[in-house]
């Protein structure tokens, strides 16, 4: 059953969709949801619609959208890990020519950790990370386990499939009396990430992020700032000229190299 919402939203992306039509695809394309959670009996408690269902809603909302322009990208991103409990759900997404977009914080215990999920100081090494349940982690393991799953699912169904998001979080957690954060292991996992994808030929963004590790800063982090603060790291002043403007930034170049390090 289609609620009343569901009609309100199609009939505003529809607008949207008709109002930049003439926009090409590879400068506008629409993000159905963000971090959508398909875990066991999630979607029954967020909307109680059954997965299907859910599914049906989302097709309406980009069939919504494709009518004003056949050609545009429509993506929903996941943050969850693909198994048997979601896999109906995401092939009934794929099979309809929606994207997948998978957000890649993993191993958690590294890359944001928890009051619930972290190690010590001494333990925060890349690679060969070994987690607070004693599994040892590499950049190859990780794909295998989070991402091939969700990029043999799109070319099953000839969808496009990305990394929408990535990212070191430097102090999301106060368990540490100081940040562990330092520069060597951060570069260490960006150029083993950035490897892996290029790869497994599979695009990916990081940057900046709430309370997390970032390329560009108006100015450079300070020690008082746990939140960017990251050890060891050095700042390059740049100046950037754009049409029309300019734009100056500290710039953390020994990770924007390991980002975009070629295999």
């Amino acid at each position: 059953m289609i609620s009343k919402q569901d009609i309100a939203k199609a009939d505003l992306l529809s607008a949207f969709a008709k109002r930049y039509a003439n926009v090409p695809a590879k400068y506008l394309s629409f993000e159905l949801e963000s971090e959508l959670s398909t875990y066991a009996d999630a979607p029954k408690k967020i909307s109680r619609l059954s997965k299907d269902e859910m599914a049906d809603q989302f097709i309406m909302l980009a069939n919504a959208i494709w009518a004003a322009n056949s050609d545009r990208s429509v993506t929903i991103s996941a943050d969850g890990e693909l198994g048997e409990w979601n896999i109906p759900f995401w092939s009934k997404i794929a099979e309809a020519g929606i994207n997948l977009d998978y957000h890649m914080y993993e191993p958690r215990s590294f890359v944001a950790p928890a009051a619930d999920r972290h190690v010590s100081v001494s333990q925060m090494v890349w690679p060969n990370f070994v987690d607070e349940n004693g599994t040892k982690w590499t950049m190859e393991k990780l794909y295998t386990t989070y991402i091939k799953p969700y990029q043999d699912l799109a070319t099953q169904y000839d969808v496009g499939f990305k990394i929408g998001e990535s990212g070191m979080f430097i102090g999301s957690w106060s368990g540490y009396e100081k940040p562990p954060w330092a520069q060597k292991y951060i570069v260490a996992w960006a150029k083993d990430f950035s490897k892996c994808m290029q790869k497994h030929e599979i695009s990916y963004c990081t940057g900046k992020l709430l309370d997390a590790g970032s390329i560009l800063f108006t100015i450079p982090p300070t020690r008082d700032n746990a939140s960017t603060y990251i050890r060891n790291a050095s700042y390059t002043k740049k100046t950037y000229h754009l049409s029309g403007y300019t734009m100056t930034y500290y710039v953390n170049q020994p990770f924007i190299k390991a980002l975009t390090t070629s295999k």
